[in-house]
């Protein structure tokens, strides 16, 4: 079966979806500062190593869809160079066409809501593998390494329920709103109760199958018969413009899904995490050394936006050498 790839990409430093955006950060009452960071929608050229990676590493895979918000990634050039047989086979899909009847929840600023509508993109495979745009592949990748047997490969390890860290939110909202009058207040988003309230939404109590920001492999099958059956489920998570702590990622979603199913295709997650801004000399250095385990597969790299250039240069012209063409 072919696999398709889809990568979710904003450039936020757009006057026009900087416009579009403000009137929404006002009027939008349960809004974290988290979840309205810059950096949450700023780009700095991940999206061409993202691309490139797929393309040098995972030559098998069929269409790559970048979904926007009537953006187009500044990608053509360094595609064409490399790839030029491939740049056919990159599909713009504007959000518009994935909220087809759902446009009331348009525009949205949130990348779970997005990613809850990425199995309705037209043509798109039944297995699909989802990328963030600053997850990049640093080494080969089989199609066993997604999916196996029409199987998604689950990459994480069990977690037990982040109840404490619930209660501690709460804890901090009670004070914020009722000691300090911050009515507004709202506790920055987590990755780990997103994930924890797909499980629990599927009958998991106790624990969690916690995945990281690795690609993701979905069956498109298994997600259309969830949404079928619980349509109530899929509007409540796409009518958040912003993150809001109530929602569940569908990342976490397939994964449970999968697991209910009978689906043991558990690996490692064979990423590694930079997060360079902020951080003392040496620090990127270390990571790129990191790397050279023969079983990291992928790397995310966060915030690079709120980086030095010198630093960008340094990850990009490291990146740069992995993907010269042999």
């Amino acid at each position: 079966m072919p696999i398709d790839v889809v990568v979710a990409w904003v450039n936020g430093e757009d006057p026009a979806h900087r416009e579009k955006m403000r009137p929404y950060l006002f009027d939008t009452p349960k809004l974290s500062e988290a979840a309205k960071h810059p950096t949450r929608f700023n780009s700095v050229g991940e999206i061409n190593y993202c691309i490139r990676s797929v393309f040098t590493f995972a030559p098998f895979v069929r269409n790559i869809f970048i979904v926007t918000d009537n953006q187009i990634p500044d990608i053509e050039d360094d595609i064409k160079k490399y790839f030029p047989e491939r740049w056919q086979d990159i599909r713009i899909i504007d959000h518009r066409t994935i909220f087809e009847g759902y446009e009331q929840f348009l525009p949205t600023f949130n990348s779970i809501s997005i990613a809850s509508m990425l199995w309705r993109i037209p043509g798109l495979a039944e297995q699909f593998v989802y990328f963030n745009d600053d997850v990049i592949l640093i080494r080969p990748v089989k199609p066993q390494d997604w999916f196996i047997q029409g199987n998604p490969v689950l990459r994480g390890q069990w977690a037990m329920s982040p109840r404490l860290r619930k209660a501690w939110d709460a804890l901090r909202t009670f004070y914020h709103r009722k000691m300090l009058s911050d009515i507004r207040y709202q506790p920055g988003p987590s990755f780990q109760i997103y994930q924890w309230q797909s499980a629990r939404m599927l009958g998991f109590r106790n624990r969690y199958f916690r995945h990281g920001h690795t690609p993701i492999p979905f069956n498109v099958e298994k997600i259309r018969a969830f949404f079928q059956s619980y349509p109530d489920k899929l509007e409540k998570n796409i009518a958040c413009r912003f993150r809001e702590k109530e929602q569940f990622t569908m990342g976490s979603l397939a994964n449970h899904l999968e697991i209910k199913a009978g689906n043991k295709n558990f690996k490692p997650l064979n990423t590694i995490y930079f997060q360079p801004f902020n951080r003392k000399d040496g620090y990127l250095n270390r990571k790129i050394r990191e790397c050279d385990d023969p079983s990291v597969q992928w790397i995310c790299v966060q915030s690079l936006d709120r980086c030095p250039s010198q630093v960008q240069q340094e990850l990009f012209d490291w990146l740069e050498s992995l993907m010269i063409p042999k």
